[in-house]
């Protein structure tokens, strides 16, 4: 496993948890606390994607070509995201009907299951009720061509090569072909480019692919032109771009002077798929308490941001401990002990 790209999950996570604070202060309370800053979180989502395809390109190299290897890489991807997934929803859910939060729930059967196999199959789907995993639509059609991939990496390749153009040249015309053109799909693509020049590379470049990464996020940024509300929008290409030199350059650096683990940052990164599915959920749940005693009344809203920022993320933190890893561990089969297992396991 590489360390630092592990630690860089956790703050992922952490900087989508400011950006909802400050979205959800904004809704509820009509403040745009820290706004200067807390806008910038949600780049955490294009910087997951990154280090999705980074990460399962990097785990997974020796598997391309290999179709005996796909019950086991399919098993890995379930066992990661699904289960965690149905039950913080079920949980969220049932907050809801209580009173804490609005799930904002679909009662169409086609609905349902899309929800649930995280597939999106009709034109007219909605929104699942824990919102932030609309995210894992993505995942999981990533996870599906990496897939064919591994059993036809040719197969693979064309595929890829014709979803990319599909979303260059073609213009979507509802919902549904909206979600399956966005842009969103090229962070993944950078990701799996970066894994192939990790294996390329020098580490000694690492300098080099940071600083340029690092250059064209800040010139981007600067010019005021970040629009991710749009699934089209120009401005996700070049900053994912730059996040796969930034992630590049982080795994170079470690292959050079080695891991140097970092407790909270370990815990963090490891607990940054609970912290992320639970934190918004968490961040509602304060706001409705703060509202029903008033405190956004009395209290200065930036006062009030803070403690409800390190209430999700401890919520996250404990989600992932009493729920996420022992789930993890007796879901998990034997696994062989090389290198490749255990990135994907932490994948």
């Amino acid at each position: 496993m590489i360390q630092s790209i592990q630690t860089s999950r956790g703050m992922a996570a952490v900087a989508v948890a400011v950006y909802h604070v400050y979205l959800i202060f904004l809704q509820k309370f009509g403040t745009p606390t820290f706004e200067v800053v807390s806008q910038y979180g949600q780049l955490g989502v294009p910087y997951f994607f990154v280090l999705s395809g980074f990460i399962i390109t990097h785990a997974h190299w020796k598997d391309l070509g290999n179709a005996k290897s796909i019950p086991t890489y399919f098993y890995r991807r379930f066992v990661r995201v699904y289960p965690v997934y149905w039950i913080f929803s079920i949980v969220f859910v049932i907050a809801a009907l209580v009173g804490f939060g609005d799930a904002e729930l679909d009662p169409r059967w086609s609905s349902i299951v899309e929800n649930i196999a995280l597939i999106h199959f009709t034109p007219d789907f909605t929104s699942p009720p824990l919102k932030v995993a609309w995210t894992l639509f993505y995942e999981i059609r990533f996870y599906l061509l990496f897939g064919i991939a591994i059993i036809n990496p040719r197969i693979g390749a064309v595929l890829g090569a014709c979803w990319v153009l599909a979303c260059l040249l073609l213009k979507p015309f509802n919902a549904f072909t909206t979600e399956l053109l966005s842009f969103w799909s090229f962070a993944f693509l950078f990701g799996i480019l970066a894994a192939l020049a990790y294996k390329r590379f020098s580490p000694k470049a690492w300098l080099v692919c940071g600083g340029l990464g690092l250059i064209l996020c800040a010139s981007i940024l600067l010019g005021d032109a970040m629009d991710l509300r749009s699934k089209r929008s120009w401005f996700i290409i070049p900053v994912s771009a730059g996040f796969a030199l930034v992630v590049l350059s982080q795994a170079l650096r470690e292959k050079q002077t080695g891991s140097k683990t970092n407790r909270i940052g370990k815990l963090l990164g490891d607990a940054s798929y609970s912290l992320y599915l639970v934190h918004s959920a968490a961040i509602s749940a304060a706001v409705i308490i703060i509202s029903r005693l008033g405190l956004q009344n009395t209290l200065p809203h930036a006062v009030l941001f803070i403690p409800v920022l390190i209430g999700a993320i401890i919520v996250g933190v404990l989600a992932h401990l009493v729920v996420e890893k022992p789930l993890m561990k007796a879901l998990r089969r034997p696994k062989r002990h090389d290198a490749a297992e255990v990135a994907t396991a932490k994948a």
